[in-house]
Order: structure tokens, then C-alpha cells, then sequence
């Protein structure tokens, strides 16, 4: 699950241990799409949104739409 590799406020726990979802986790033609809303004044603004989008296709899915991204300060 996703939610467990988030740490603290927009940090990703450590990649040693997101490299190791790939080796037992495909999505072979699963449809998807990532919307993240996060705060455009943190340095790594939607960081796990891009991520998720990247690594969704690396396992085999099918995105459906282009990534969106939104500040919560312009809503």
C-alpha cells in the first residue's frame, strides 16, 4: 500500500525499500490515473504523486490520464 511509504509530511521512506515492491508487485494492464494535491511551497511538491505515476507504469499499468497536480493554496 501506498500510504505506507509516506513519512512524516511529503517524505518517502527509504528507496531500498520502494525498490523491493517492484520485485513482487505488477499491475499488467491495470487502468489508472494520479491526482496530487499538495502545497507548491514545499520543496518536493507532489513528490509521491509523481512517484506513484511513474512507478504505476513501471509495473505493467496503463495510464488513463496525464498526472494532475494542484496546490491547496490556489484552491
Amino acid at each position: 500500500q501506498y500510504n505506507s511509504l509516506i513519512q512524516g509530511v511529503g517524505k518517502i521512506k527509504d528507496l531500498a525499500e520502494i525498490e523491493n515492491l517492484r520485485t513482487y508487485i505488477l499491475f499488467p494492464g491495470l487502468r489508472y490515473a494520479v491526482f496530487g494535491l499538495g502545497n507548491s511551497t514545499y520543496e518536493h511538491f507532489n513528490a509521491m504523486g509523481k512517484f506513484v505515476d511513474t512507478e504505476m507504469e513501471k509495473m505493467g499499468g496503463k495510464r488513463v490520464h496525464n498526472l494532475g497536480q494542484v496546490c491547496y493554496l490556489n484552491m
